[in-house]
């Protein structure tokens, strides 16, 4: 195994998210974006790093675009600046990222989204600002409204994660209370709503790629509970297995494609810890994978797996 590598890369890392393509990662900063390329050898020493590109506003979020070609970026107020979503074009070899178009307009805060892999649909959880309540939004790729919006009170929501066939969206907040809303997904727009409260401190969400359309697993990062949760949606409703014990987890990704599909890897205080799903959903013991050692504290902002 080859040795780790350091990159300087954003002021105030906010995000990591791998290309669908494996072959670049981007870090989303408090003000700008850059790229992680990954060479086809997959030796971190070969690795490269892109120039920063400017954002127009305070991001809130990132997602690559399905065949890899954009990073799509939400950006909240900033300076009397209205909030949009950007579209950023990837050059073909990975050595830059091009500067934002504006996508879409928004009335309000738009706090996280994610996009549906099957159809690219955009789903977008957003603030209330003067309004009473918060909304969420399905768009088409040119911005377009795809659905009506779903009103509701979402409170402050962590993080929204769109499940592997388009078919769920989960958001997750614990800020006035442990809040875990699982809305069912449609070709015409938004379905049923519904609320867990049992699943503490919910943080970041990570599906489970072995997810069916009768089964879904999706594992929650309990933010401030020390730990991990695996949940299940099927047809005979909700599962809430108990929590996986790791402190400090806060961000998620797995393993979507090989043999060791249904591992996953969360990030704790100066650590990354790995863990497997299994085939019941149930969570097996964590275990160590690595531990920062820079000479000061150094807690990850996140993780992303090459996929």
């Amino acid at each position: 195994t080859a040795a780790p590598r350091r990159f300087n890369t954003v002021t105030g890392v906010q995000y990591v998210r791998a290309a669908p393509h494996g072959r670049s990662t981007a870090v989303l900063g408090a003000a700008s974006v850059v790229l992680v390329h990954t060479p086809l050898d997959a030796n971190p020493a070969n690795a490269s790093l892109s120039a920063a590109t400017p954002l127009p506003g305070a991001p809130t979020d990132i997602r690559w675009s399905r065949d890899g070609r954009y990073l799509y970026v939400l950006c909240g107020l900033d300076m009397g600046r209205a909030p949009t979503l950007e579209r950023l074009r990837v050059k073909e070899d990975q050595s830059a990222i091009e500067a934002p178009v504006t996508v879409v307009t928004f009335d309000r805060p738009p706090m996280h989204f994610d996009i549906d892999r099957t159809t690219g649909r955009f789903v977008i959880v957003v603030g209330s600002g003067s309004a009473v309540t918060g909304k969420l939004l399905l768009l088409e790729q040119d911005g377009g409204a795809a659905a009506t919006p779903l009103d509701r009170d979402w409170s402050v929501p962590n993080a929204l994660t769109v499940s592997p066939l388009g078919d769920l969206a989960v958001i997750s907040s614990h800020f006035f209370g442990d809040q875990l809303f699982i809305v069912n997904l449609g070709p015409s727009g938004f379905g049923s709503v519904l609320e867990r409260n049992d699943v503490l401190a919910p943080y970041d969400i990570s599906f489970d790629p072995r997810s069916t359309s009768t089964s879904r697993t999706f594992v929650v990062a309990n933010q401030d509970s020390n730990g991990i949760t695996s949940v299940t949606y099927d047809t005979a409703g909700v599962t809430v297995r108990p929590k996986t014990s790791i402190s400090f987890a806060i961000e998620l990704d797995m393993i979507e494609r090989g043999t060791r599909v249904g591992t996953g890897f969360s990030t704790a205080s100066e650590r990354i810890y790995r863990f497997v799903v299994g085939a019941d959903g149930v969570i097996g013991t964590p275990a160590l994978t690595h531990r920062f050692d820079g000479g000061t504290i150094e807690d990850p902002s996140g993780v992303a797996i090459q996929r």
